[in-house]
């Protein structure tokens, strides 16, 4: 006789219920997680090359699967020349590279702010002058281009104390 009492019926439920966990467990591994880059946006007068420090410890933190590489990208905007300039440190200088050769599992960057004008610069008291929606602008842009590379289709921003991830 069906009803909750039943051994039998019981017994089918939880077989059932183990089943479809299972079932569960086995589409959840078999799903590929996706990473999302982290952009470090530095505060006031602030430099790209203050989150050196933090790097490495953050990098040891998350999953190696999802961020193979530690290498971070330091990348800024030009609104007079509409460019996004990507750069790498080495020998402590940064070299500006390729945007072609930034393998696309690339998951760090670094935003410089940047002053357009008189040549352009990103010495924070230049940069302290530039209007804060110009600011975004830029940061709309340098997101655009991760994006592009990273070929993320969605972009979930995170305020921290140090910056946007």
């Amino acid at each position: 006789m069906p009803g909750p009492d039943n051994p039998f019926l019981l017994k089918h439920l939880r077989f059932c219920l183990v089943l479809w966990l299972l079932a569960c467990q086995v589409a959840l591994s078999a799903q590929t997680l996706a990473s999302r880059p982290i952009l470090l946006a530095h505060g006031f007068c602030g430099s790209a090359l203050d989150f050196q420090p933090l790097t490495g410890p953050l990098y040891q933190q998350l999953p190696s699967d999802l961020y193979p590489s530690s290498t971070v990208y330091y990348v800024f905007y030009d609104s007079i020349k509409n460019t996004t300039t990507f750069l790498l440190l080495a020998g402590g200088l940064l070299v500006p590279v390729d945007q072609s050769s930034i393998p696309s599992s690339t998951r760090l960057f670094s935003i410089m702010f940047y002053d357009p004008n008189n040549g352009g610069s990103s010495d924070p008291n230049n940069v302290a002058k530039i209007s804060i929606l110009n600011k975004a602008y830029e940061l709309s842009q340098v997101i655009k281009q991760i994006n592009a590379i990273t070929k993320t289709k969605d972009s979930h921003y995170r305020c921290s104390q140090h910056g946007w991830t």
